[in-house]
């Protein structure tokens, strides 16, 4: 019995210890102060940025290289030998005051990021290829570029930079701050987001060649007088902007929403 017994702790023990060592390719960051607001900041190449928020202390990183063919069925056409190995994977973080920097070797691999952090924390993201940002259940500042794909965000909180070339844009907000502007912009793509019904602010919307839709009740303003003052010879300027412009709940700060090609979608939460 003891002798069982003492089989039964050394295999606690094992799976205990097993639970507690990092993944090669993950990394624990923990925070200077992690009862307050964090800022995380990545320039990525090539790869997918997933960010979700959790009930944690520390930032939680796992990064995966994605392959064009299988390490397995991958011949050396020159000498007709498998490959039997994989290229490295390299990445790291930094810490300092609550603030985060993430690197990979995402320059020259494809590499597809999975990042935890507390609820709290602000973004400031680019993306150059291969792979769709998204965000969800963050309450920060956000300023996120994605040139070649998607921007995805879900139930966050705070005032948002965003910008794409070629992909979409897509936001579901839990709540806007009563003092901040915003600026949505993408070349290629259609922008949809999505505001509580109780939202107070105004809309800068135009959309090149690509149609504005809403279900809010807006009080709408088709153009506005651009009046510039040249300080050089003292005259001034009048001219008429091709913007849209809504209020909505009386308005507020102003939220630009941009497209030249797509199509803007403002929609009301759904609860």
């Amino acid at each position: 019995m003891n002798r069982i017994a003492g089989l039964l702790l050394l295999v606690f023990t094992a799976v205990l210890f097993a639970a507690r060592v990092q993944k090669p390719d993950q990394v624990i960051v923990p925070l200077t102060n992690p009862d307050k607001p964090g800022m995380l900041i990545i320039n990525h190449d090539k790869g997918a940025v997933r960010i979700n928020g959790y009930d944690g202390k520390a930032v939680i990183v796992q990064a995966s290289m994605r392959y064009a063919d299988d390490a397995e069925n991958s011949i050396d056409k020159s000498s007709g030998m498998k490959r039997i190995s994989r290229p490295a994977l390299k990445l790291s973080a930094e810490e300092k005051n609550n603030t985060v920097r993430i690197r990979s070797n995402s320059h020259s691999k494809t590499v597809d990021l999975d990042i935890h952090l507390p609820y709290n924390f602000s973004l400031k993201i680019s993306n150059n290829d291969n792979g769709e940002i998204k965000v969800n259940n963050i309450n920060g500042e956000f300023e996120i570029t994605n040139l070649n794909n998607a921007i995805i965000m879900t139930d966050v909180s705070g005032p948002a930079v965003l910008n794409t070339v070629d992909g979409d844009i897509t936001v579901i907000f839990k709540e806007v701050p009563a003092n901040k502007p915003m600026a949505i912009t993408s070349i290629d793509g259609k922008i949809d987001v999505s505001f509580p019904d109780g939202v107070n602010v105004l809309f800068k919307m135009k959309s090149e060649n690509g149609e504005v839709f809403t279900d809010f009740n807006m009080e709408l303003e088709n153009c506005r007088t651009k009046i510039e003052k040249k300080r050089s010879s003292g005259t001034y300027k009048v001219s008429l902007e091709e913007w849209s412009y809504g209020k909505v709940n009386g308005g507020g700060p102003e939220i630009l929403l941009k497209s030249l090609e797509g199509n803007i979608y403002i929609r009301k939460t759904k609860k």
